[in-house]
């Protein structure tokens, strides 16, 4: 994937997410610069992005703190969630929305690209750690009302 593809992928998902978790989510995150550790007690989401003709593959990894997740997840309901399973579908959903709208700026602007999403799968844990080795990937962290999320996406072969 060349660089300017790979730049407009991450530029169309940071104003995804912020314009999305503050239109939908009803909440502001700021870019967070040091090396604070996300908490322990953590959700994830992960999605893969696929050329039709499969030559470019990337993944889409969005991670918070859990009560972070939950907060957002709240805010995109409108009220205070207390079955998990509908925090995960609403940050499912979320990722969804944040990568579509990204998949549709640059299958816009790369006529022939045609990215493609996977359905989202929704991990939840306590020092949980998600890494792709044979991925490298660009890593953005944001700080919300009540935690952190962490952004990373990348793509196979670049």
């Amino acid at each position: 994937m060349s660089e300017d593809k790979k730049a407009l992928v991450m530029q169309a998902i940071c104003d995804g997410f912020l314009s999305i978790a503050k239109d939908l989510g009803e909440r502001d995150f700021s870019p967070q610069s040091d090396d604070q550790p996300i908490g322990q007690d953590k959700i994830a989401v992960i999605l893969s992005m696929i050329s039709e003709d499969e030559s470019m593959r990337g993944r889409f990894l969005f991670e918070g703190d859990a009560a972070q997740i939950k907060d957002l997840a709240e805010g995109m309901n409108g009220e205070t969630l207390s079955d998990r399973a509908e925090v995960f579908f609403s940050v499912g959903e979320f990722a969804n929305m944040v990568c579509g709208k990204a998949v549709t700026v640059v299958n816009n602007a790369y006529k022939g690209t045609n990215f493609r999403l996977t359905p989202p799968a929704i991990f939840s844990g306590t020092n949980m750690e998600i890494t792709t080795p044979s991925v490298q990937s660009t890593e953005l962290k944001y700080s919300g009302p009540v935690g952190l999320v962490r952004i990373d996406v990348g793509f196979e072969g670049v």
